[in-house]
């Protein structure tokens, strides 16, 4: 099939917050969607992905920040210096994927951050 033969659908997306990145996004998250961010230790991934995370708990969503590389208490004092104060981000603290699961079944979340997903693993592997 020809790409001009393909009907486009109008997707619905949640804007992160962040200017910048919904336009690289394309106007922001789309709900089911993997987004994968990287780059050089230090730029500033986890802080744009709490940001982000932070502004749609702060507008309803439920919202769950996993760290597999900082303490909660770390997680909480980079909240507190960017001003996040929504009671529906969920934080947790793991790297194992069978406890990320439960976290999700338990609290249905609209928005997942893995930070960082490749220290994430299966216990039985």
């Amino acid at each position: 099939m020809r790409l001009s033969e393909i009907r486009g659908e109008t997707l619905d997306r949640m804007p992160s917050g962040m200017q910048e990145f919904d336009l690289v996004l394309g106007g922001g998250l789309v709900p089911g969607s993997l987004v994968l961010v990287g780059g050089d230790p230090g730029i500033g991934k986890s802080t744009l992905l709490l940001q982000s995370v932070a502004y749609l708990a702060e507008h309803g969503k439920v919202a769950l920040y996993v760290t597999a590389e900082e303490s909660l208490s770390q997680v909480k004092l980079r909240a507190e210096r960017l001003g996040v104060l929504a009671d529906t981000l969920h934080l947790l603290a793991d790297t194992n994927l069978d406890s990320v699961a439960q976290a999700c079944d338990s609290l249905h979340p609209d928005i997942m951050v893995i930070d960082s997903v490749q220290t994430v693993g299966v216990a039985d592997l």
